[in-house]
């Protein structure tokens, strides 16, 4: 068989366009707390995870979070510093296979930290209502990383820097 194609192109020629305006740039000074903040951050990505048998502050503790009344079953991640500080209390000791009942809606202050961990959105986080389990699986620690060779390799590549100092300002260009 045999097909015939028709296109159109379209040129323009010449045109002018008028960039004589004025741009103001501001300087933005990079705050020590953002930095500090960004690196400890940094440091704990590529930190060290562990599971010890007890769970402590700032640990995170995984599990499965069920509501006996209903069919919500999940399995999420706790971020203990996260959790208020009244449950906070009654977590820290936990260990693998440990059960603990509590209210859905007080176990954070912020409900943005129970749609983080559940996974659902705001007003389906904000719905859930009574009494929940959550069973233990598994406690999770991370040792941060030290500012050493080794860190800085991983994160700019082998011997792109070779001190804490030029580690820092070598950062610091990504925040301008």
């Amino acid at each position: 068989e045999e097909f015939d194609f028709e296109y159109s192109i379209g040129l323009i020629e010449e045109f002018k366009y008028n960039l004589d305006f004025k741009i103001d740039k501001f300087e933005i000074e990079l705050e020590k707390k953002v930095l500090d903040d960004a690196i400890d951050n940094l440091k704990k990505q590529y930190g060290k995870m562990t599971n010890p048998e007890l769970c402590e502050s700032g640990d995170s503790i995984f599990g499965s979070l069920t509501q006996p009344s209903s069919e919500f079953s999940k399995d999420i991640l706790i971020e203990t510093d996260k959790v208020s500080m009244n449950q906070q209390k009654s977590l820290l000791g936990a260990r693998k296979g440990d059960i603990f009942k509590f209210d859905i809606q007080k176990l954070f202050d912020d409900v943005k930290d129970l749609t983080d961990v559940t996974g659902l959105s705001e007003i389906e986080a904000k719905e859930l209502s009574g009494e929940f389990d959550f069973m233990v699986k598994n406690v999770n620690r991370v040792t941060p990383a030290e500012m050493d060779q080794e860190f800085f390799d991983k994160i700019f590549g082998d011997g792109k820097v070779k001190s804490e100092e030029e580690f820092i300002a070598e950062y610091s260009k990504i925040f301008e």
